[in-house]
């Protein structure tokens, strides 16, 4: 039935939205009601600006109360996470890059290695821990304009957040697949390590995702589109279906 379907989406996402007062943006898996059926709910932490993406599974009864996956507990380790950057000589998989390899303007950039490290997920250096670091509750930085979009071909889950990075999520699990860092936020990336940040918030990658069609000009590929939002007047393209995603172009206007 057409119109208990939309009525049942409506409900779910009303809940969502209204689960936690630091919800954000939800987004469906489906346009129907099936078994593996999902809603994906963002969320941000202003005490600390780190944030989450879980699912919740819906039914023609509703929304379930307990999540199905939450990201910030399927994340690498993050020595092990696979996360691009868009540098100055080109891509890099900082997973496999260190910092001493990096470009020297993007070095400068980043300040040092500690910096490097905090960004791909390193809390050693975190004041807690007897660092100079700023201190997170989660490694996923706060996703407040940017909504998770589903790509039902490949399942995976797009949204951007305020950590510098586009995430790319399994739609199933909630494991991140990779992330990837565009140029133009990498000078303010630093700024994420003030202690004091809690009350010098910024914006990253706060804005829409969109997912291409296959067309003849597309070779046949989706591409994935994001935007910067609130973080600058900045756009991106990617394509996520080779091994190694790759970087389409990335705008940005003079």
């Amino acid at each position: 039935n057409p119109t208990k379907l939309k009525d049942s989406l409506r409900n779910a996402f009303a809940a969502a939205a209204s689960s936690a007062t630091s919800a954000s943006n939800v987004a469906s898996n489906s346009g129907r009601i099936a078994g593996d059926t999902r809603i994906y709910q963002a969320s941000f932490v202003p005490v600390d600006w780190t944030g989450n993406v879980l699912a919740f599974p819906i039914t023609l009864s509703g929304v379930g109360a307990a999540s199905s996956w939450r990201a910030d507990e399927q994340l690498p380790l993050w020595n092990s996470r696979k996360i691009y950057m868009n540098t100055s000589a080109g891509v890099v998989d900082t997973s496999a890059t260190a910092y001493t390899s990096l470009p020297a303007g993007d070095r400068t950039l980043l300040v040092n290695d500690n910096t490097y490290r905090y960004i791909r997920g390193d809390k050693s250096k975190e004041v807690v821990n007897g660092g100079s670091l700023r201190n997170r509750s989660s490694i996923l930085g706060d996703i407040i304009h940017s909504s998770p979009t589903y790509e039902p071909d490949s399942k995976n889950l797009y949204v951007g957040a305020n950590d510098g990075m586009l995430h790319v999520f399994d739609g199933a699990t909630g494991a991140e697949k990779f992330a990837f860092i565009p140029n133009q936020v990498i000078p303010r990336l630093k700024n994420l390590t003030a202690p004091n940040y809690s009350t010098n918030h910024e914006y990253f990658v706060d804005g829409d995702v969109q997912v291409g069609f296959k067309t003849l000009e597309s070779n046949s590929k989706k591409y994935i589109y994001s935007q910067l939002g609130r973080g600058g007047k900045g756009v991106f393209s990617i394509d996520p279906s080779t091994t190694i995603p790759t970087l389409t172009w990335e705008y940005t206007p003079v």
